[in-house]
């Protein structure tokens, strides 16, 4: 009975009267020791959907546990839990001159707890905090350097917004100082000024600084060189 061995390691009968399929007898044995594996892997995919299945269903019992909790007016402290007691704020705005009023969240922010008195209240707002700006003399090119702008000799020196020196220099441009002063409005120091520039028209230029908070204004410390005398902030 010879015996070969192919080339995917498979072991092959050959030359046999009997015309029994030896090939297929063994694969059919190999197959039949995998039964008890096959059902094995079968039980452990089937377990794992199982696993998935049941952490799903507890999340969801776990979700209306709370809401039942909630539903049944549990007691706790200002009734925060009762959903029956919960209390709501509605806003709306009017102006004594006819003109259209602001969006009531843009003017005032409330909240209020479950333990809140159910009643209306009016709220009578005269005047909006406005941020703190001051503004330059007027310069007549965003091309030209400070002194030659502003129709006198050319200057330089410095200032002070809050701790931070602001640096004027002789060269500089109008554009030049405004990225400046915005450039020592970062990090931890940060002046809380922002600059821009107001073009009216071709000819006219102003500096303006705003202060970013509404809280305080803009304080403007030692200067050198007379800058401020010249139409600077």
């Amino acid at each position: 009975m010879p015996i070969s061995i192919e080339s995917n390691g498979r072991v092959s009968f050959s030359g046999l009267s009997s015309g029994i399929d030896f090939r297929a007898a063994i694969n059919g044995i190999i197959k039949a020791k995998r039964i008890p594996i096959d059902t094995l892997e079968t039980r452990i995919t089937g377990n794992e959907t199982k696993i998935d299945a049941y952490s799903e269903l507890r999340a969801l019992l776990g979700t209306l546990k709370d809401a039942m909790n909630k539903l049944r007016g549990a007691v706790t402290l200002g009734d925060v839990d009762n959903v029956f007691k919960g209390k709501s704020v509605f806003a709306s705005t009017s102006r004594t001159d006819s003109a259209i009023p602001s969006q009531a969240g843009n003017l005032l922010g409330v909240t209020v707890t479950n333990a809140a008195a159910i009643g209306p209240h009016a709220v009578e707002i005269s005047r909006i905090a406005t941020s703190h700006k001051i503004g330059s003399r007027n310069f007549t090119s965003l091309t030209t350097d400070l002194g030659t702008a502003s129709g006198q000799a050319a200057f330089s020196g410095s200032f002070n917004i809050g701790s931070s020196t602001i640096s004027v220099l002789a060269t500089d441009k109008l554009t030049d100082l405004r990225d400046r002063i915005n450039a020592a409005n970062t990090g931890a120091s940060a002046t809380g000024v922002t600059a821009s520039i107001v073009s009216v028209s071709s000819t006219q230029h102003i500096l303006v600084l705003t202060k970013d908070a509404t809280a305080s204004n803009i304080t403007i410390g030692t200067e050198v060189g007379g800058v401020r005398r010249t139409g600077l902030p």
